[in-house]
C-alpha cells in the first residue's frame, strides 16, 4: 500500500488514514525498515505508534524516529526494539556505557516497557520483567546489509502468529543466527548476503520438532 506522502516524507494525517482499514486486519506490525528519515516519515511512525494498539517491532529508521521520544509513549509491553549499538545510543544517550551488556539491555527494557534486542555479538534480548537471553547462535556474517531487517521481519512474523514479543524475539534471534551458521558450513560465511538467509530458513526450521 503506497502511503500519501509530501516533500518532507509521509504525510501523516492521510497516511494514517489509508492504514486504518488494513490495521482492522492485522494482528502485527513492523516499523522502520527503509523508511528514511524524513521529517514528514518521523512524525508519521510516532504517530503510529501513538495510536497502534497491536504488537510491534520497531527497527532502523523506526528507532531514529523515537529518538528524544521514547520516555513520551507508552508501549505497554507490546513492542520489540531492535537496535545495534549506535542506535541504541541514540535512544539511550551517547553516555551510555555498553561494556555491561546485560545490565544495559536489562536495564532500558524495564525502562522503556519493551522487550529490547541489543544486536551484536553476541545478541542480547531482555524483557521488561528482566528476563535476559543471550543469543549461541549466528557469528561477523550477519553484520552484511540487510540481515537486521531478517531478524525484524522474524519478529513480526512469530509475533503475528501468537508469540509474545519476548518469544518471539527469542526465537527470531536463534533462527536467525542457526540460518547464517547453516549457510556458513555449506558456502563460508564470507559471501553471505541477507537474502540468503531467507533460502535457510525453511531448512533451519524444518530440523526442528513440531
Amino acid at each position: 500500500l503506497a502511503l500519501p506522502d509530501a516533500p518532507d516524507g509521509i504525510e501523516p494525517e492521510k497516511a494514517m488514514e489509508a492504514l486504518v482499514p488494513r490495521l482492522r486486519q492485522a494482528r502485527a506490525v513492523l516499523v522502520g525498515c527503509g523508511l528514511g528519515r524524513a521529517s514528514g516519515t518521523q512524525q508519521f511512525v510516532r504517530r503510529l505508534l501513538e495510536r497502534v494498539e497491536l504488537p510491534a517491532v520497531i527497527d532502523a529508521d523506526g528507532l531514529n524516529a523515537l529518538e528524544g521520544y521514547m520516555d513520551r509513549l507508552q508501549p505497554a509491553g507490546r513492542w520489540i526494539l531492535t537496535p545495534h549499538a549506535g542506535e541504541f545510543k541514540r535512544l539511550a544517550g551517547e553516555e551510555v556505557d555498553l561494556t555491561d551488556r546485560l545490565r544495559v539491555v536489562r536495564e532500558y527494557a524495564r525502562k522503556w516497557n519493551s522487550v529490547l534486542i541489543l544486536k551484536g555479538m553476541p545478541s542480547v534480548v531482555a524483557s521488561p520483567d528482566g528476563t535476559t537471553v543471550v543469543n549461541a547462535t549466528g557469528g561477523p556474517a550477519l553484520a552484511t546489509a540487510g540481515s537486521g531487517d531478517v531478524l525484524a521481519g522474524l519478529c513480526a512474523g512469530f509475533l503475528a502468529q501468537g508469540l509474545e514479543p519476548l518469544q518471539a524475539a527469542v526465537t527470531a534471534l536463534h533462527l536467525g543466527g542457526e540460518a547464517s551458521d547453516r549457510y556458513g558450513r555449506l558456502y563460508g560465511e564470507r559471501s553471505l548476503m541477507a537474502s540468503d538467509l531467507l533460502v535457510q530458513l525453511p531448512y533451519v526450521m524444518g530440523d526442528r520438532p513440531a
